[in-house]
């Protein structure tokens, strides 16, 4: 499965550089009128879906696109497709033989 992850940790750390100050997530919640509860497993990666008003509150605070703050792996899909189809012929060649097709089905 492709992955798509939140760039919110490198886009504050560019911007905490470019300033040269540590930015408080609770500040950073404050600027964009976003919750800590909701920004917390942004900057995670462990957000399960993000709102269009939100990224788009987001994009105005660092002066960005949303393709800026999104980044679509399909190179991770291609990697896990090809180990669960390992696993599956594994499991198969277990049950039934490398060469064998089972006989009750």
């Amino acid at each position: 499965m492709a992955t798509l992850k939140l760039r919110l940790r490198e886009l504050l750390a560019q911007r905490e550089e470019r300033e040269n100050r540590r930015i408080r997530l609770a500040e950073l919640a404050q600027a964009t009128d976003v919750s800590v509860n909701v920004l917390t497993p942004m900057i995670n990666n462990q957000a399960d879906r993000v709102s269009l008003q939100c990224l788009g509150k987001l994009c105005e605070y660092f002066h960005c696109t949303p393709a800026d703050l999104l980044r679509y792996d399909a190179a991770a899909s291609e990697a896990e497709d090809a180990v669960d189809a390992r696993e599956i012929v594994d499991r198969w060649e277990q049950q039934y033989g490398a060469d064998e097709h089972p006989k009750d089905a």
